[in-house]
């Protein structure tokens, strides 16, 4: 059989929404998958250091995250892509004039920065592992790299927020609006050059909003969760090919 490259999302693909734990069928079917040669790989909106004990549980070693900004071979980070810089400023002063709270991301870590606490105030904190760094001298003018930034814009104000749209955004959690690279595409792209492979031979499995991007007519796409639709490696190729 011919070797695919084949692009696992995590949350609601790999796992179980109801307990976030990895269903075991679909466990078993990437161990069959790398058994019998073919390139296995994670594409998620996560920063690599949220998703590398995942990865190594799964014995999986390469990996498209921070929604395709940034890239993992052989189990290390080769770079990541920071958001546009213009457009982020943008997002960030209109956040401030409506009083909204923000913080921001700048390195492959749990740190969160910002120049008060008002995100958390209004927030109650990121809904993940945070260490937030507050430094009243804080100017996001003055950074040259932003990878995230969250803005505490309430659900029913979201619509009358004017600079929304500029870079991508996704609500993971209904208390702000997560700014980060929405390009899971690109960067399994960039994957399948590094290996010198054929795009035809991608197969990308997701099953939310953010997935979306990934679904294209160069490669195959299965929408859903994997380990419903697939029960074996052969029977994975055969669903897809379907599909």
């Amino acid at each position: 059989m011919k070797r695919k490259f084949v692009f696992f999302d995590i949350d609601g693909t790999l796992t179980d929404r109801s307990n976030n734990e990895v269903v075991p069928s679909a466990r078993a079917a990437l161990k069959q998958l790398q058994k019998n040669g073919h390139l296995v790989a994670i594409a998620t909106g996560r920063a690599y250091y949220k998703a590398k004990g995942l990865m190594e549980d799964l014995g999986i070693t390469e990996m498209v995250c921070y929604g395709g900004g940034g890239i993992v071979i052989d189990s290390k980070l080769l770079y990541m892509k920071p958001l546009n810089r213009e457009n982020v400023l943008k997002i960030y002063d209109e956040a401030c004039e409506k009083g909204y709270g923000t913080g921001f991301l700048l390195e492959d870590s749990i740190n969160l920065y910002s120049s008060n606490n008002l995100f958390v105030e209004q927030t109650g904190g990121r809904k993940e592992p945070t260490k937030m760094v507050i430094d009243p001298s804080f100017d996001p003018h003055q950074l040259r790299d932003i990878y995230k930034i969250y803005v505490a814009c309430p659900m029913d104000k979201e619509k009358d927020f004017q600079t929304r749209d500029l870079v991508g955004h996704i609500r993971f959690e209904k208390e702000y609006l997560t700014y980060q690279y929405d390009a899971k595409d690109q960067g399994i792209i960039e994957m399948v050059e590094y290996y010198k492979g054929d795009l035809s031979d991608v197969i990308v499995f997701g099953d939310d909003e953010n997935d979306e991007v990934m679904f294209r007519k160069e490669w195959t796409s299965v929408h859903g969760q994997c380990h419903r639709a697939l029960k074996s490696e052969s029977g994975l190729c055969d669903k897809a090919e379907r599909g």
